[in-house]
């Protein structure tokens, strides 16, 4: 039995390092790609339109409506998976899937009912830089990407929950790379906000879909079908999703409306210089994801089989590492931020404010720490109070954020979203964590 349980830790952490490992190379390939088709971009279409092209791809990410869905077949997956319910998958896989799709669908009307009554040259602050075809047509076909990606962005989760993550992560690396090739051939062909917006979007529609095939190719026993559809399961799965969605829908609040909202009270140039800043500390971020995002499945497995001692070791590990990580990294950036911006862009941008980069350093650092914890949180099952907490934070990141950006530039934008994370996660999820951690025995 001893043995049997060792074996069992050794092919967790096997299963965590490997899931890992496969985000990081996905991640780092991401990054670089990143780093290189900003100043592509940039000098393509000047800064000030630069800034309204993010502002419009942080609007679509508010179409990315299902993480309350996905994350809760994730959870009972995960459970299934560890107690061996192979039949429990499928059905759990067949009914998500149709869930989605149905989503997907109504938000699709949705919007098409919407947009005819929408001013997108007011909204994003476009007037005499976009015409109101070209704004509309480049919404559109980014929220088609977003919707067709609901239903198959699923096999994160189903992987996820198997624990590896990193055959998606492998996968998805491609996403990147086809991606910066359709934005060297949008640029060169001249297509405009439209011609970026599907290679960068289009690219990851493709590789999901790919990615899908070819898991399903290998797991015939679980392709989705009509008898494995199982209504019964759909009142557990929305019970579960209720809570996720409220969280799924106040995090986008918190990490998506940031551009549109600099440009809405300050214009596109000024939402350029902040985005840059911004993308610079996420850069960091992505890569505190590599360990922290893979590690609440194992956690979780851990937690669901007694082994306490294992998941208390791993918890203080993850803490540790994050916050001295995190810290080190935000203070270079905060020191060398402004020059390694006027490098990356060829001097297309140059941002002298140091306070920016003080204020959002602060800032990112309590939003790393503060989604590290909540990982760890999620392997406790601990939603509720997350749930709250990030409801509370949104409204004051929009709240503050927003009329601060208008009283006192684009560095009281900054220091409102430091509050809003400062006084909501950043003081109650420590708290929560130390007491959950302290409760197993």
């Amino acid at each position: 039995m001893i043995a049997f349980r060792a074996r069992l830790k050794e092919e967790r952490i096997r299963k965590l390092l490997l899931s890992s490992v496969g985000m990081a190379g996905q991640k780092s390939v991401q990054l670089l790609v990143s780093i290189l088709t900003v100043p592509l971009i940039i000098g393509y279409l000047e800064s000030e339109i630069f800034g309204i092209f993010l502002a419009i791809s942080n609007f679509g990410q508010w179409f990315i409506f299902d993480n309350g869905i996905a994350e809760g077949v994730k959870i009972r997956l995960i459970r299934a998976h560890a107690d061996k319910q192979r039949s429990l998958i499928g059905h759990l896989i067949t009914t998500g899937l149709v869930l989605l799709t149905f989503l997907s669908i109504l938000i699709g009307f949705a919007f098409l009912l919407v947009m005819p009554s929408v001013n997108w040259v007011t909204l994003f602050s476009a007037n005499s830089l976009l015409s109101s075809e070209e704004i509309s047509y480049a919404i559109s076909i980014l929220i088609f990407i977003m919707l067709l990606n609901i239903p198959l962005r699923l096999l994160r989760e189903i992987q996820t929950a198997e624990q590896k993550g990193y055959l998606f992560s492998i996968f998805m690396t491609f996403s990147s790379l086809i991606g910066f090739v359709g934005v060297i051939i949008s640029i060169n062909v001249d297509l405009g906000i439209p011609g970026l917006l599907m290679a960068q979007y289009g690219s990851q529609t493709f590789s999901l879909a790919v990615v899908f095939f070819i898991y399903f190719k290998n797991h015939k026993d679980l392709y989705p079908k009509i008898e494995s559809f199982k209504w019964d399961l759909i009142p557990p799965l929305l019970k579960d999703s209720y809570i996720l969605v409220i969280f799924g829908l106040s995090r986008m609040a918190i990490n998506g409306t940031d551009t549109f909202l600099v440009n809405l009270g300050a214009g596109g140039e000024v939402a350029a210089k902040f985005a840059l800043v911004i993308r610079l500390f996420t850069y960091l971020e992505m890569i505190v994801s590599f360990v922290a995002y893979p590690s609440w499945p194992a956690l979780a497995d851990a937690i669901h089989k007694g082994e306490y001692i294992w998941v208390k070791a791993l918890t203080k590990k993850l803490v540790l590492g994050v916050l001295i990580f995190s810290a080190i990294g935000t203070g270079g950036l905060i020191i060398a931020g402004s020059l390694i911006i006027e490098l990356w862009t060829g001097a297309q941008i140059v941002i002298e404010n140091k306070m920016l980069f003080v204020i959002t350093g602060l800032y990112m650092l309590l939003r790393m720490l503060s989604s590290a914890f909540g990982l760890i949180l999620r392997a406790f099952g601990d939603l509720k109070i997350q749930s709250c907490a990030i409801i509370v934070e949104a409204i004051l990141h929009i709240g503050l954020g927003y009329y601060w950006l208008i009283q006192y530039g684009i560095v009281g934008f900054a220091f409102g979203c430091l509050v809003a994370v400062l006084l909501t996660r950043g003081l109650i999820l420590p708290w929560i964590l130390y007491r959950r951690v302290g409760e197993l025995k």
